[in-house]
């Protein structure tokens, strides 16, 4: 059985056809998926460009293909080409195929409509919180309340009608968006956490240990921090002025920033503003893999300054190259850390504080990194993969059922 994948990633096309990320869900990632289907249509925007940049990675071949969107960034552009948006959503979801929507996003959103239209069953991948993403400190949209109403109550109906979900969380986003209960003599659909931050072997670090000595008088402490520049809702600004805090009170450190996008000139502003622009490294996007795993290895500590979070992907990674951790308690991330490497979101403040204590502790650095790498074993392949393969294959039956239902409607059967 093929399935078709919808998902908001904007993906790189080049004139001879192949399709490239520039980041995430390159061909290796797809794999989960064909364990248990024989080929996987993604179904994402696509934006065309003339070559692809040497760091981009492949995404589709023989058995992964990827059904372009038209191109757009924002309510404007989406209004703008919205026709041809919904005619290419409409073409996928009438293959004859299981179907996964990745959700919160507007194409997830549309694609579920449609297939309650055709009273086709679909299944969910809920990776985020629609209620926490468009909350006042997380978006500057000025529809910003329209679209926290309308895609958490998009994402509460689409949980009720889907035949399985999967959750990023063990908990969290279950409670606030939960499956539809067993009645009228239907089953009960298949609610399963199992996080996108599947590790393979190579990202923990060697048993062997791997901290430099974070009390080392001969060097600043070193902090990390990974995500997207092109919304406020990662709380970099928060990171580079606790930083700010923390050389005020004599503490010397450094921060290395992994990612890129619109905000950047902004955060590199504030950080001269503040005084510490020579303490704060911008080192822009980089591929997924070794290249992440090196800073994290410089690192110190890891700060997730976020404001939103499903369970954020970064945090995992970095602990399962043993960093002490901070993070602010938002989304399913206290089902990582410890209350006390736990900050409430947009207090620099806090995070300061936090970020000092664990600094001035080397025993504590010691021990909370060797209780992370414990942790992220829990994200290892041979641990989610048995789960995520169980859900995949629960998939395939609500669709094979949905078919048989449907094969005897037609020929005047019960339905």
């Amino acid at each position: 059985m093929n399935v078709v994948i919808a998902l908001e990633h904007r993906f790189l096309g080049t004139p001879d056809g192949a399709v490239w990320t520039d980041g995430t869900y390159p061909r290796p990632f797809w794999d989960r998926y064909l364990a248990a289907f024989d080929a996987v249509t993604v179904l994402a925007r696509v934006r065309r460009v003339d070559r692809p940049a040497p760091e981009w990675r492949r995404v589709d071949d023989s058995v992964v293909r990827v059904h372009a969107l038209p191109d757009y960034q924002g309510p404007r552009q989406y209004l703008q080409r919205r026709s041809s948006i919904l005619r290419a959503i409409r073409e996928a979801v009438m293959q004859d195929a299981a179907f996964i929507l990745r959700v919160p996003g507007q194409i997830g959103t549309i694609a579920a409509s449609m297939l309650a239209e055709r009273g086709c069953v679909f299944s969910l991948e809920v990776v985020g919180d629609p209620w926490d993403g468009f909350a006042p400190a997380a978006s500057r949209h000025p529809l910003r309340a329209f679209f926290r109403w309308g895609f958490s109550s998009a994402l509460r109906r689409q949980c009720a009608q889907a035949a399985n979900v999967l959750y990023v969380t063990q908990g969290y986003l279950q409670q606030r968006y939960p499956t539809r209960v067993a009645c009228d003599g239907k089953d009960a659909p298949m609610s399963v956490g199992v996080s996108d931050a599947e590790l393979s072997e190579s990202a923990f670090v060697a048993s062997s240990g791997r901290r430099p000595a974070a009390d080392s008088p001969k060097r600043p402490l070193r902090l990390a921090s990974t995500g997207t520049m092109s919304q406020p809702y990662k709380g970099f600004n928060d990171l580079i002025a606790a930083v700010a805090i923390c050389r005020s009170e004599k503490i010397d450190l450094e921060l290395t920033l992994i990612g890129d996008g619109p905000l950047r000139r902004q955060f590199e502003q504030q950080a001269r503003s503040l005084g510490v622009d020579e303490h704060v490294r911008f080192v822009g996007q980089l591929p997924a893999g070794q290249a992440v795993r090196d800073e994290l290895d410089r690192a110190d500590i890891y700060v997730q300054p976020s404001l939103v979070e499903g369970l954020p992907r970064a945090l995992v990674e970095a602990m399962a190259r043993g960093c002490p951790c901070i993070a602010t308690m938002v989304g399913g991330v206290p089902e990582l850390l410890p209350a006390e490497c736990l900050v409430a979101p947009r207090r620099p403040a806090q995070l300061a504080a936090a970020i000092k204590a664990l600094a001035c502790d080397p025993e504590r650095l010691r021990e909370a990194g060797a209780r992370n790498v414990e942790v992220a074993r829990t994200f290892s392949e041979k641990v989610l993969a048995p789960r995520r393969l169980a859900f995949h294959r629960a998939v395939i039956a609500s669709h094979q059922a949905w078919r048989e239902r449907s094969r005897r409607s037609r020929r005047g059967g019960v339905g």
